[in-house]
């Protein structure tokens, strides 16, 4: 369970157990959006290579580190190495470019992305923008050669902490029977409607610390990822209803939420008052009733399906991720 202000990793690096997450914010807002957030009290950054962002999160945070308002070892960034980018060489290239890009001389956090493989860009780019092949076509990677490989940047010193995204129990135990550095972290949609019963448990018997994207339900989501029978979470009237109890605002409530059942929300906004507000979590706890309440709401039910990975061979349809 998290306690205030951070969580243990398995290796005892420590994370913010409350992250600002920075998918699909871009570059009208994000340089706002992150100084904002910094200037507020958040301390644990969350992005990857593919939200194309990593360039001006790093001038915020080299603005903010050259003023002396914050020192490096007050910040925890996770970023992720992209789809595209699993192959041994192409993965050490993605680490090394996502520093350059934020300025840092090493990353707390490093996560594979994604199990699902797919061509590298092409190499003649030297921007953040990577450019893609004309048509992507999916690479089955061996997986283990990329967690080697991150393995031996944090023997570099250029990542304190590795883990996984959107993998299943399968693929982690496999990463996990044949690691010399274990997974310290697994990032994937976690929220009331898709609590993750069976991957929280597994995580929890290895001391794998379970980070929820996604936790007030994506509503802003790309179209891609939206179904006509799709709910929305924030409205839902159980939320609704504890939020009114308490005197909190519905997101306050489903952030608490994860935070009670040891998972470490990273929630998305543009909006300043939705930022702060997503902070303000530490000062009040929800009862066990209302607890009860909100593990009902649990329906298995994915905003994110990734359904364009279905003939993967990493994809398995039927176990969680």
């Amino acid at each position: 369970m998290a306690s205030r202000g951070f969580v243990l990793f398995n290796n005892g690096a420590r994370m913010p157990s409350i992250g600002l997450g920075t998918f699909q914010v871009t570059k009208d807002s994000i340089q706002t959006v992150v100084d904002y957030a910094l200037d507020i009290g958040y301390r644990h950054i969350d992005t990857a290579r593919s939200y194309g962002n990593e360039a001006d999160i790093g001038k915020v945070l080299d603005k903010n580190l050259c003023a002396g308002t914050l020192k490096r070892n007050d910040l925890f960034v996770t970023t992720k190495v992209p789809r595209d980018c699993l192959g041994e060489k192409d993965t050490e290239r993605s680490v090394r470019e996502s520093l350059d890009f934020l300025q840092l001389n090493y990353l707390d956090l490093v996560l594979i992305h994604a199990p699902w493989g797919q061509e590298p860009p092409l190499p003649d780019k030297t921007t953040e923008e990577q450019k893609r092949p004309a048509q992507e076509s999916f690479v089955h990677y061996d997986l283990l050669t990329t967690w080697h490989v991150l393995e031996n940047l944090v023997r570099k010193g250029l990542i304190h902490s590795i883990g996984l995204s959107n993998f299943t129990q399968r693929q982690i135990e496999r990463i996990w029977q044949n690691a010399k550095i274990k997974p310290a972290n697994l990032q994937l949609e976690c929220h009331a409607y898709l609590q993750q019963l069976a991957l929280r448990s597994y995580c929890q018997q290895r001391g794998i610390v379970v980070t929820g994207y996604s936790p007030l339900g994506a509503p802003d989501r790309p179209e891609k990822y939206r179904n006509l029978d799709d709910l929305h979470l924030l409205s839902d009237p159980v939320v609704q209803d504890i939020a009114e109890q308490l005197g909190r605002a519905p997101a306050q409530i489903l952030l608490r939420f994860l935070l009670q059942i040891g998972v470490v929300p990273v929630p998305k906004s543009t909006q300043p008052r939705r930022i702060a507000e997503n902070l303000q979590v530490f000062d009040f706890s929800l009862r066990q009733d209302q607890m009860s309440q909100l593990q009902a709401l649990n329906r298995n039910m994915k905003f994110f399906r990734f359904e364009q990975f279905q003939n993967h061979p990493e994809y398995f349809e039927n176990e969680e991720f």
